[in-house]
């Protein structure tokens, strides 16, 4: 029996897996499950550990390595070592992607997070006016661009206009905004990012309407796919694009940026799980890393830090970032 359970275990641990693997917006159900908690899927351990300790002690090493399954790629664990800044001559960048939902649930802590890790350049999105309040009172001596639901602000380098780039062919959905950071008399090309949210598509489940959960992770993707032709036409080097994907580590619509080359900040330096939301959903605690912060070939990742989870219905996220001076 104990073998048995240990077995169904695995089969069901395999579910998500393959889905993952082949993408999960293929499906309804992977579509779905990338907005679940996946410490769920350790569920079975509630039965299966004591059992296994009463009748069979000797395989409670496969219990636990099934868990680790859950807990290291399903859950997306990473631990890396802090990385020391190169001593070569560059340029050291901190930024923050902070989709800052209009500042609505607590603009202060998102003021207090500002202070706290005194980013160069700060991306939001889902701006709604943020700028009225205390927040734009903050940073009223930073450089700022606006463009429709994105704030772009950097506290010491000019920043060229934004240019907005549509992911979607219908102009109110989500889009992307691309402008130059001069750093230094170097033009650093960087996105804002935010693409369809899966509400739509989790409202719909409930409703009973599964087909619409594919439809919407289908449109995100064909999103995806249009922010990837745009990046394919800039120079893959010192590119940054950051912002709110509404899309875990193995979803396709990541995996599409990172096939150019561009690397997920966090999967480089990230240390933990990295969740960005969650918090102001009934579990009350981030569940999914959905902001990400992606980097270009030249760029070394030194280190990536979450902040508050009470400033807005997403963390913001932190990269510390280092371009070696061109030889």
């Amino acid at each position: 029996m104990i073998t048995l359970l240990h077995l169904a275990w695995t089969l069901l641990l395999l579910l998500p897996t393959v889905i993952d693997i082949i993408g999960p917006e293929r499906t309804w159900f992977g579509a779905a499950n990338m907005y679940l908690p996946q410490w769920g899927w350790a569920i079975p351990a509630v039965v299966v550990v004591p059992v296994t300790a009463w009748k069979r002690p000797r395989m409670l090493a496969a219990s636990l390595l099934l868990l680790l399954w859950v807990a290291i790629p399903l859950m997306g664990f990473e631990w890396h070592l802090p990385t020391q800044t190169p001593r070569v001559p560059g340029i050291k960048l901190r930024v923050m992607t902070y989709n800052v939902k209009g500042g609505r649930r607590n603009p202060a802590a998102i003021v207090s997070d500002i202070d706290k890790f005194k980013p160069d350049l700060i991306l939001m999105q889902d701006q709604q006016g943020v700028l009225q309040g205390m927040v734009g009172a903050y940073l009223h001596n930073w450089h700022i661009e606006y463009d429709y639901q994105f704030v772009v602000a950097s506290r010491e380098y000019p920043i060229s206009p934004l240019r907005t780039q549509l992911t979607d062919d219908v102009p109110d959905e989500h889009c992307c905004v691309s402008f130059h950071l001069i750093v230094k008399g170097k033009p650093i090309t960087v996105y804002d990012v935010h693409l369809r949210s899966p509400r739509f598509g989790l409202d719909a489940i409930a409703r009973g309407q599964i087909g619409r959960m594919v439809q919407d992770a289908r449109r995100r993707l064909e999103q995806a796919k249009r922010l990837h032709q745009y990046l394919s036409h800039e120079n893959m080097n010192d590119l940054v694009v950051a912002g709110d994907f509404n899309s875990t580590n193995w979803a396709l619509a990541l995996r599409k940026q990172l096939d150019l080359g561009l690397r997920d900040s966090f999967a480089v330096a990230g240390r933990g799980y990295g969740y960005t939301y969650g918090q102001y959903t009934p579990l009350h605690t981030p569940v999914m890393r959905i902001d990400h912060i992606l980097v270009g070939l030249k760029w070394k990742v030194l280190n990536v830090q979450v902040g508050n989870t009470v400033g807005s219905d997403h963390s913001p996220v932190i990269a510390d970032l280092f371009l070696p001076a061109s030889r």
